[in-house]
């Protein structure tokens, strides 16, 4: 995954990064040049730094619409405004900054809530009493046949995988690294014989690398000023 690691990391920095520092710099420059002399060759850099201008706003564009997560409004129309107003509001909206604990304690600072968050999922999902799966699963009657069954354990085929890969919204189902399947989508030409290995060798060992499940806890408040994670 080593190349596909490398893709990752030259196309994050260039779709989703800032440029408005770049931006502004090349305004600068317009500026200058129309204060100078007028020449063709003057003439002709104004007009490209206009065009490299255009291209700059597009990325700056594409950086705040996938901060702001809108699958409903597609990029254009200098849209960049917006989505940086949309990012701020729904951070504010969704700021947590003390929560009660069990012995009703208010607890404050990042650190210390995400304590409070991992101790309460880790308790929700635990279990304290013994397991009798089994003693169900014998008495559900067997529905999958032979061939059925024969069918499911088939090696999973690349096609298979390319159209789940392609079913997921371009913008859904980011990863901890903040990559969604656009990324996966985009290049999938060049990574998609790694991808493809990967899948069917965790579906052939049954065992599926620890980081790649992996998830981001996001508390988000379903009513005005949450007191308790409940």
């Amino acid at each position: 995954m080593k190349h596909i690691g490398k893709i990752t990391k030259i196309w994050s920095k260039r779709t989703f990064t800032r440029a408005n520092k770049k931006i502004n710099q090349l305004k600068d420059e317009i500026t200058k040049l129309q204060n100078q002399e007028f020449s063709e060759q003057q003439q002709e850099r104004i007009k490209d730094l206009k065009v490299e201008i255009s291209q700059l706003w597009k990325k700056e564009e594409k950086y705040w619409g996938q901060r702001a997560r809108l699958k409903w409004l597609k990029f254009g129309d200098k849209n960049t405004s917006f989505f940086h107003a949309t990012t701020i509001q729904r951070r504010d909206l969704n700021k947590i900054e003390r929560l009660k604990d069990a012995e009703e304690n208010w607890i404050t600072g990042s650190k210390d809530i995400m304590k409070l968050v991992e101790r309460h999922f880790t308790d929700l999902f635990a279990t304290t009493t013994k397991s009798r799966v089994e003693e169900c699963t014998q008495i559900i009657p067997k529905k999958v046949t032979v061939e059925m069954n024969r069918e499911l354990l088939k090696e999973v085929l690349d096609k298979e995988i390319r159209d789940a890969a392609f079913s997921i919204g371009s913008l859904k189902a980011p990863s901890p690294d903040g990559l969604s399947s656009v990324f996966f989508q985009k290049h999938w030409d060049i990574i998609s014989r790694e991808v493809c290995d990967v899948i069917k060798d965790i579906f052939a060992s049954r065992r599926m690398p620890e980081d790649m499940g992996e998830t981001t806890v996001v508390l988000i408040p379903k009513v005005k000023q949450p007191e308790y994670l409940s």
